[in-house]
């Protein structure tokens, strides 16, 4: 059976969670009670060491809404109740799984919640919502301006150089860079480049396009990042289940 999580004696500042086993005879009587505690800081600490965001969070919630532990700096928040705020509410109808609401210091968060088993303890690991977003926002921006400059360059050389001989391959520059515009990352001039402007100017927009294709590869990244983030509350459901195997040895 699972306590409640309770302040540690003295000022250590640590909490712990009480795990009780009854201690059966041979007949399944009952003959006493094996009681451990889990200290909850040393867990969350431990476990804060794999975390990707400094910012990450971990805690503890009871059947009220109520915080019963917050990774770090658990002092301030503990015995508080959130039952009258969106992310109290949502706990208390029962939600789980990942959703974006306002942590309990009031930041935009994105939290991923699992019920800890045989107890009405909700586990809650969240991220701040701009430390996710904004590196894909940023990263957006960044593509925008760089196809805007395609086209820009494309226009300019076009109106440049109206000479008939170069005119059908300034026509294809500009198709590329519309299609870049549209989304075609894959688009390309493509070799062999003539060793005139024209032919500089195809291998300029050969190598912003690459460019460019890399920059949404590390977007990508950042957003698997996140999945790894939201992952870890499985992954601490999994931990309590040992923590209270262990016990029970």
């Amino acid at each position: 059976v699972l306590g409640d999580p309770l302040a540690a004696r003295g000022n250590s500042g640590n909490y712990i969670l009480p795990v009780a086993l009854a201690v059966r005879a041979a007949d399944g009587s009952a003959t006493g009670v094996m009681v451990v505690s889990i200290n909850l800081n040393h867990f969350a600490a431990d476990d804060a060491a794999s975390w990707t965001d400094p910012d990450t969070t971990v805690a503890l919630w009871d059947r009220t809404a109520r915080v019963a532990f917050r990774w770090p700096d658990p002092q301030p928040w503990v015995g508080k109740s959130f039952a009258d705020t969106p992310l109290g509410k949502r706990l208390l109808g029962g939600a789980e799984g990942a959703f974006d609401a306002e942590g309990v210091e009031g930041v935009a968060r994105l939290h991923g919640f699992v019920t800890v088993a045989g107890t009405d303890l909700k586990i809650d690991y969240s991220v701040p919502r701009e430390a996710v977003v904004a590196p894909i926002r940023a990263a957006a921006e960044r593509n925008a301006v760089l196809l805007a400059a395609i086209v820009l360059a494309g226009l300019i050389v076009a109106w440049l150089i109206s000479e008939a001989l170069i005119r059908r391959p300034l026509t294809r520059l500009a198709g590329i860079a519309v299609r870049m515009g549209e989304g075609d990352l894959q688009a390309r001039n493509g070799a062999p480049y003539s060793s005139d402007e024209i032919g500089s100017v195809s291998r300029s927009f050969d190598l912003m396009g690459d460019a460019l294709v890399e920059r949404i590869a590390a977007l990508r990244a950042s957003e698997a990042s996140l999945r790894e983030n939201l992952e870890r509350v499985e992954s601490a459901e999994r931990r309590v289940e040992l923590a209270q195997a262990e016990a029970q040895l």
